[in-house]
């Protein structure tokens, strides 16, 4: 994730965390306010929402419904001979 972060950076986004709870994120006309812990508030035109599961918890408390359904993920690593695929397969 820190790799993903620094890229994110070096591309002009700015990473912030811990919101404030429920009321640290709200819609203010076609912006947002976002108040972090420490009292610090952005006021950024998009936010991404990035906490697994729980996104259509912290989406709901704003009022938009995400239709996420938790699922268990499962993986195998295989050996073989050949070409490495460039992406995983389903």
């Amino acid at each position: 994730m820190a790799g993903l972060a620094a890229r994110l950076r070096e591309q002009g986004v700015a990473i912030r965390e811990g919101g404030a709870g429920d009321a640290g994120l709200a819609p203010v006309g076609s912006r947002w306010r976002l108040s972090l812990d420490g009292g610090e508030v952005s006021r950024p035109g998009t936010v991404v929402i990035a906490a697994g599961c729980g996104d259509d918890d912290a989406a709901g408390a704003l009022g938009v419904e995400l239709p996420l359904i938790g699922a268990k993920g499962y993986s195998v690593d295989l050996q073989g001979d050949g070409e490495t695929p460039p992406v995983a397969l389903i």
